[in-house]
């Protein structure tokens, strides 16, 4: 509750009297009626810029009848023309936009941000541009995504550095919205994710990938995969203990992945990927369950090596998270 506002108080705001939303709490009418001003610093607080706008739709908008209308209303406009420029500051409309967009997206494209009637005084409303250039960027993600795919499962042509920057380079290009750096693929992995599982390529090449993705592009350690049944969902950390990597699990742990956080499901052992197992684990009782499983299944002892420093890594992050 806000201090300095009685239910006296709250009634009279206009969003709380609304009679066709029965579900407008006081905290939430209070919330609608903030000054733009404010309401802009809220969302910088709960949410990076490329994401307010999924934030305001998924969050925001789907509590109430009230929350949508006002969420999707003109009073909002300025609100939204923030949400644009601080989203997607370098992205200027060009003729190229409409044939790059293809698919399910089209149609709606079209008929949402494009047609003629929808226009007041030849331009666009802003809550439709941030809509038609979200849509876009999400085209372009999902093909930096399939260009990434035969990246990390390529004999021929393994994933290097400089692959994964050529990648970011012509479907984030300056001049267009930036990539949805963790919205997930079509088989439910963001790029962190599948650069930790990339086949045919070492170590070092992954933790050079992985460092790129969290310090030049931001993406989150957190992000769990989508629907990998019967496997488990997991974070990024999970894949690089998974594949014995301790530089990798090293550099995750000092990115801020969370060691608390438990999956369930089931997990493919290292030596013998047609052998599995099922628990409910976080990363360090994972790392010392996989340890478990490939001492009975003969592990070569340099990767068993490798999973104890795993292990020790794990360890000592655990024990400092627990002193703080």
């Amino acid at each position: 509750h806000c201090v300095g506002f009685s239910e006296a108080d709250a009634r009279r705001i206009k969003f709380w009297s609304c009679l066709e939303c029965s579900k407008v709490s006081l905290e939430l009418g209070l919330f609608l009626d903030l000054p733009i001003d404010l309401l802009c610093n809220v969302l910088d607080f709960v949410a990076p810029p490329i994401d307010q706008a999924g934030f305001l739709c998924c969050k925001i908008a789907s509590l109430c009848k009230t929350a949508h209308r006002t969420v999707h209303g003109e009073i909002w406009s300025t609100l939204w023309m923030s949400v644009f420029k601080k989203g997607y500051p370098f992205h200027r409309r060009t003729q190229l936009d409409p044939d790059i967009t293809y698919g399910k997206n089209k149609k709606l494209l079209q008929d949402y941000c494009l047609n003629k009637t929808r226009r007041r005084q030849s331009r666009v409303c802003a809550i439709a541009e941030v809509y038609r250039v979200h849509l876009l960027s999400c085209n372009r993600t999902d093909d930096a995504h399939m260009a990434l795919d035969v990246a990390i499962n390529s004999q021929r042509k393994p994933l290097t550095l400089k692959t994964l920057r050529a990648i970011f380079l012509e479907h984030g290009s300056v001049g267009g919205p930036p990539l949805r750096i963790n919205r997930a693929s079509h088989s439910g992995r963001s790029f962190l994710v599948e650069c930790c599982a990339a086949d045919y390529v070492d170590e070092g090449v992954i933790l050079r990938c992985v460092r790129e993705l969290i310090e030049k592009h931001g993406a989150d350690p957190n992000v769990f995969t989508i629907d990998e049944k019967p496997y488990a969902d997991r974070t990024p950390i999970y894949f690089a203990i998974a594949r014995v990597m301790p530089t990798v699990v090293q550099y995750l742990v000092t990115a801020s992945a969370c060691l608390s956080v438990k999956v369930s499901g089931r997990f493919r052992l290292v030596s013998e990927l047609s052998k599995e197992f099922c628990g409910t684990y976080t990363p360090i009782s994972f790392a010392k369950a996989l340890k478990d499983r490939e001492s009975k299944e003969r592990l070569p002892p340099y990767y068993m090596k490798k999973l104890n420093i795993c292990i020790d890594i794990l360890s000592r992050a655990g024990k400092d998270v627990r002193r703080i």
